[in-house]
């Protein structure tokens, strides 16, 4: 762990510490490569997978509500950051970058879901959500298992929503908007 204030200044003062001959633009240009990024991934989701397991059940805010037994609760939210000087510029303006981002709330384990692809500005966070397939949101808990996400009001769409719960047992949580209508559909 190191106070660095970039990428490329984290880098400067690992070839100084460590004695490294590796140069800035071989390191970023190494950051492209797809077999790299797929290993990364791995591994975070293996020790992930791994600390999940070993997370003492004392520890399960969770556990003593007997009506979420078997529930995998997660809160996910999206991530913007500065940009960078070497950014592509849209309309002249270089745009942060954004992670999309879950924890497990019974282990308080992270994942990354992805990477923000905006087309123009930032992108909003149900179009990156909607991006992914629904099994990526489920954080590879087991079939069967319900899924509970809570969000910030950005991800509003009631039709996604029920997709996702009617396919993959995933369900959504957050707070209402002012502009909401309430309907009912059902009595239960």
């Amino acid at each position: 762990m190191n106070n660095v204030r970039s990428g490329r200044d984290w880098i400067q003062k690992a070839m100084t510490i460590l004695k490294l001959a590796i140069t800035v633009s071989r390191f970023f240009i190494s950051l492209k490569s797809q077999r790299r990024l797929r290993l990364i991934q791995n591994i975070a989701n293996a020790v992930r997978a791994e600390t999940d397991k070993i997370a003492p059940e004392k520890d399960d805010p969770f556990a003593e509500l007997a009506e979420l037994d078997g529930l995998a609760i997660y809160a996910a939210d999206g991530h913007y950051h500065g940009s960078s000087a070497h950014d592509q510029p849209i309309d002249e303006k270089r745009y942060p970058v954004g992670h999309f981002f879950a924890m497990n709330l019974r282990t308080q384990t992270m994942i990354h879901l992805d990477v923000a692809r905006p087309k123009v500005k930032k992108e909003h966070d149900i179009t990156a959500l909607k991006r992914l397939e629904a099994n990526a949101l489920r954080m590879e808990e087991p079939t069967g298992r319900k899924v509970i996400i809570a969000f910030d009001p950005a991800i509003y769409d009631f039709i996604q929503w029920n997709n996702w719960k009617q396919s993959k047992g995933l369900y959504i949580i957050t707070r209402m908007k002012e502009n909401t209508n309430l309907l009912i559909c059902d009595d239960c």
